[in-house]
């Protein structure tokens, strides 16, 4: 065991597991653990009181299996050499918390736990933070950001109630991507959450791929943004109340996807094609499918107590889609804007639909009969 008292306490482990397992308990003004070694400091414990904290996990595998419990005001665990800090537990009870996971597959099957104050967490290189479990603070501003090709993949990442929580799932050019697919984000009651799922690519971004994505009942906050080509496809995303929830802007995006609108009318807002991402904002309450091919093959699930409205915009945008109206005397409006956006559409529950299709192609092969073939104009 090692105690660090001193003003400026430093423990360098430099050779190959030279820090495995070893309790290091930190109380000084300034603490730095430097694990440069191969698989340094691999199952070593940590708990930290200093004002400043700092860990570097710069070996291959270094950190990896280790335990961090920090009260420290400042903390940074550096996690820059391959798979370190993989399977690590890390509790951040500070002002302000950095995890920076920087090289190839860094920080997978971790456990970060933010209790309180700022915290980042970066996902910035191939395959970090997948497997992970990242719980924000329920105070202070929560920022994840997930960069590299693959990273936080089958993660688990939850906004608790109070907290302030923005998720960044945005993918470079001419990467493979598939950020934060399969992933589980679970926003709480009284929480601010943004969930931005996009890319800079024109293919094969597919970030927040089959994720499932819970915006809480009584939420006002929390919006789900899926701009990237591919994004949110085949996805789960369950909206709030009266918050801007879902914008499927990117191209293909919400493809194949289950979208669930809330018991109370929901404001919706997207953009207007896949090649400009300039925002539309209509006038009418609902949902808008403008990316082109985006909410193709979706199942659009609307409130059971409320009047519900369906924007379909984009080019090919509901194409054999299934839209399943509210029941009883409640109205359900699907807006068919662009002469190929609704073919082979299905409909549940069809005693109080308005169905609008521009042109007779618009809504060809769908389960009702259009009411208005009229093309309105819509800004």
């Amino acid at each position: 065991m090692v105690e660090c008292v001193d003003t400026n306490c430093s423990v360098s482990c430099l050779q190959t597991s030279a820090c495995s397992n070893l309790v290091t308990e930190c109380s000084g003004e300034n603490c730095l653990i430097d694990c440069r070694g191969s698989s340094s400091c691999s199952g070593s414990t940590v708990d930290c009181t200093s004002q400043n904290y700092v860990m570097n996990c710069l070996g291959s595998s270094s950190c990896s299996g280790s335990t961090v419990d920090s009260n420290s005001p400042n903390v940074l665990i550096d996690c820059r050499g391959s798979s370190s800090c993989s399977r690590m537990t890390t509790v951040c009870s500070s002002d302000n918390c950095l995890i920076d996971c920087q090289s190839s597959s860094t920080c997978r099957y971790s456990n970060i736990q933010c209790t309180s104050g700022n915290c980042t967490v970066n996902g910035r290189s191939s395959s970090s933070l997948q497997y992970s479990t990242i719980t924000c603070p329920p105070d202070g501003l929560c920022v994840v950001n997930c960069t590299g090709d693959y990273a936080c993949q089958s993660s688990r990442l939850t906004c608790p109630s109070g907290g302030n929580c923005v998720f960044n799932f945005h993918g470079r050019e001419r990467n493979y991507d598939w950020i934060g697919s399969y992933s589980t984000i679970s926003c709480q009651d009284n929480s601010t959450c943004n969930i931005y799922c996009s890319g800079v690519t024109t293919n094969n971004d597919n970030q927040c791929y089959r994720s499932r994505i819970t915006c809480p009942p009584e939420s006002e906050h929390c919006s789900v943004e899926c701009s990237g080509y591919w994004s949110c496809r085949y996805s789960t995303i369950v909206c709030g109340r009266d918050s801007e929830c879902v914008s499927c802007s990117g191209q293909y995006s919400c493809n194949n996807a289950v979208i669930t609108l809330p018991n109370i009318t929901t404001t919706m807002s997207s953009c207007t094609n896949e090649s400009s991402n300039s925002c539309q904002y209509l006038m009418n309450k609902g949902l808008n499918c403008t990316g082109r091919y985006s909410c193709q093959n979706t199942r659009l699930t609307c409130p059971t107590n409320n009047d519900c409205t369906i924007h379909c915009n984009g080019q090919y945008s509901c194409n054999n889609a299934h839209v399943t109206c509210p029941p009883g005397d409640h109205k359900c409006t699907i807006l068919c804007t662009d002469p190929l956006s609704c073919q082979g559409l299905s409909i549940t529950n069809t005693h109080n639909v308005y169905l609008q299709c521009c042109g007779g192609l618009s809504c060809a092969g769908t389960t009702v009969t259009p009411t208005s073939t009229e093309c309105p104009y819509i800004r």
